[in-house]
């Protein structure tokens, strides 16, 4: 340097990093969001992230706009929130994940990310806009049964994560008795943790399952994690 040689010595440098988490809150109010639902407030994420200790970038969608590739790569893990309670045909913002959210989440993933969502409509509504290829494929979701309703579940035995676990759901709360939420049936390659009780079918998955090589890791919720007690045992904090 011809201003400053440090006195002789090398220079310290120390390179910006993002935290470990990227939050994509995509939950902004539609037609009947205004009308009738107000979105449930974000600190049901915010604050069980603050609770555990960990860093997190808070993305507005409606603000800043959809996430690329280059800013999901980023980050380790990606959050990401979805409306649940408007839909296309009174012209609401996007319900679901558009198609080039699609392919950036999927090629995310492919190098090496972290993805968890947790939605009761998100099946419904990908199918609704011919994208059963991302559910089945990038979600790790064969087949569904819609809005039968998910009031609690329980973890599967010996998995990792959620055995032993067993919640009630609030729908109350931010969905007004809302329960809208799916079962499904998982893919050969996921596993699924969390069932709901009175079906025994799957409300929760990971990918990749036991024995399979991935690059990327996916946690799938059918349910909202809004509807998660936010205290007691297996609380919104301990779950994620």
């Amino acid at each position: 340097n011809t201003t400053n040689d440090n006195g002789g010595s090398l220079f310290t440098l120390v390179a910006p990093h993002a935290p470990p988490v990227l939050l994509v809150d995509a939950y902004y109010p539609g037609y009947l969001d205004s009308l009738f639902f107000p979105p449930p407030p974000i600190s049901n994420y915010t604050q069980p992230l603050n609770q555990l200790g960990v860093p997190f970038d808070y993305w507005k969608h409606s603000l800043d706009g959809s996430p690329s590739l280059e800013v999901l790569s980023a980050y380790r893990v990606v959050i990401w929130r979805l409306p649940e309670l408007n839909f296309t045909y009174f012209g609401d913002p996007y319900p679901s994940f558009t198609p080039a959210e699609q392919t950036a989440i999927a090629d995310y993933l492919n190098q090496g990310g972290s993805f968890f969502v947790s939605s009761m409509e998100l099946l419904t509504r990908l199918d609704d806009v011919g994208a059963g290829t991302f559910r089945s494929d990038v979600l790790h979701v064969v087949d569904f049964a819609a809005d039968v309703t998910v009031p609690t579940v329980s973890g599967v035995t010996n998995d990792p994560i959620t055995d032993g676990m067993s919640m009630e759901l609030d729908y109350l709360t931010d969905y007004y008795w809302n329960d809208l939420s799916d079962t499904f049936t998982p893919s050969e390659q996921a596993a699924g943790i969390f069932v709901e009780d009175g079906s025994g079918q799957f409300a929760g998955l990971r990918y990749p399952g036991p024995g399979v090589e991935s690059p990327g890791r996916l946690v799938f919720l059918s349910f909202p994690f809004d509807a998660i007690l936010d205290y007691g045992p297996n609380n919104r904090a301990e779950v994620l």
